[in-house]
C-alpha cells in the first residue's frame, strides 16, 4: 500500500466556487507540496480539472512520473464518452494507471442503466492504455448499486475508489461500505470524520476531520481493505471546516495536513508501506 497525497488534501488552497483563495495552488503548487514531505504518490481530483492545467506543468509531472521519481493518479466528474475517453488518453500519456471518476455532474446523473452503457463504451479504451478506472462511491448511489455496476461491466480494469465518507450522503455507515466494497476496491480515499448531534438533539452533522483525530476507525478500513490484496494506493482527502476568515480556513487545512501525516506516516512505517 502506497500513501499519497491529493487536490482535495488542500480543497480550499486549490479553491473551491464561492471561496476566494488567497492562495489558488495549482498542479505545480502539489507537486511541491509532495515533495516536502517526501511522499512519491500525487492524485489530481476534478477540483483542478486536469485538461485545464497549463502544459508546462504537466509536461513537469509527466517528466517526474518517467525518471521514477512520482506516482501520478487522476480523477475526473463525469462519465460522457467523450470526456472519459480523454481523461484516459490523459491518464495514459502522464503515466497515471488509475483513473478515478465520480459518475455524477451538476447536469447529468444518470440511471444505473445508462452509467452501465455510457461506461461500457470506454471499455476498450480503459485496456488499449492499461489505466485501470475507478468508480467512487458518492451520495446518490448506495454501495449495493456499486457493486451491481462493477459486477455487471465485468471488465478486470474496473472497480471502486473507496471513500470513507461520501455514503453517509445516501444513509450508508463506514461498517457497510467498507465490508461491502472492500473485495472491489483499487484505490482508498482517507477520509476521517466526527458525527456530531445538533444543540437541540433533533440531529446530527457529519465534519471533518484531521486524519487519526476523528471516528474513523483507519486500522480496522485497513485491515479489511487489504485482505482482498486488489488496492495499492491510499489518498489523504480533508474535509477542513470553514473559518470566518479565509485566512484562518487556509492555516486549518495545513494544520490537518501536518497532523494527519504525522498520524498516517507512523501507521504506514509500522507495517513497512510505501510513503
Amino acid at each position: 500500500m502506497q500513501l499519497g497525497l491529493s487536490s482535495y488534501t488542500f480543497p480550499w488552497s486549490v479553491g473551491l466556487l464561492g471561496f476566494s483563495s488567497p492562495t489558488k495552488w495549482g498542479l505545480k503548487d502539489l507537486i511541491e507540496k509532495v515533495q516536502e514531505h517526501q511522499i512519491a504518490l500525487l492524485q489530481i481530483g476534478d477540483n483542478l480539472p486536469f485538461d485545464q492545467t497549463p502544459a508546462s506543468e504537466r509536461q513537469k509531472l509527466k517528466a517526474l512520473v518517467q525518471a521514477g521519481a512520482m506516482r501520478f493518479e487522476l480523477g475526473t466528474r463525469g462519465i460522457k464518452p467523450d470526456h472519459l475517453q480523454n481523461y484516459i488518453r490523459l491518464a495514459a500519456e502522464h503515466g497515471a494507471k488509475i483513473l478515478r471518476v465520480v459518475i455524477d455532474t451538476a447536469d447529468h446523473e444518470p440511471s444505473v442503466q445508462e452509467t452501465i452503457d455510457t461506461i461500457g463504451q470506454s471499455l476498450p479504451h480503459l485496456r488499449d492504455h492499461g489505466v485501470q478506472l475507478a468508480i467512487e462511491n458518492h451520495d446518490r448511489f448506495g454501495v449495493d448499486v456499486l457493486v451491481y455496476l462493477v459486477k455487471t461491466l465485468d471488465f478486470p480494469q474496473v472497480g471502486i475508489c473507496l471513500d470513507t465518507v461520501n455514503s453517509f450522503g445516501a444513509g450508508e455507515n463506514l461498517q457497510t461500505v467498507v465490508e461491502t466494497l472492500a473485495p472491489y476496491t483499487l484505490n482508498l480515499h482517507i477520509k476521517d470524520y466526527t458525527i456530531q448531534r445538533v444543540w437541540h438533539k433533533m440531529g446530527f452533522t457529519v465534519l471533518g476531520a484531521a486524519a487519526g483525530q476523528g471516528q474513523m476507525n483507519l486500522p480496522w478500513v485497513l485491515e479489511k481493505i487489504m485482505l482482498h490484496g486488489h488496492c495499492q494506493t491510499a489518498i489523504l482527502e480533508h474535509w477542513p471546516i470553514p473559518q470566518e476568515q479565509a485566512t484562518d480556513t487556509l492555516k486549518l487545512e495545513w494544520e490537518w495536513e501536518k497532523q494527519s501525516l504525522s498520524y498516517l506516516k507512523t501507521i504506514f512505517n509500522n507495517h513497512n508501506w510505501t510513503i
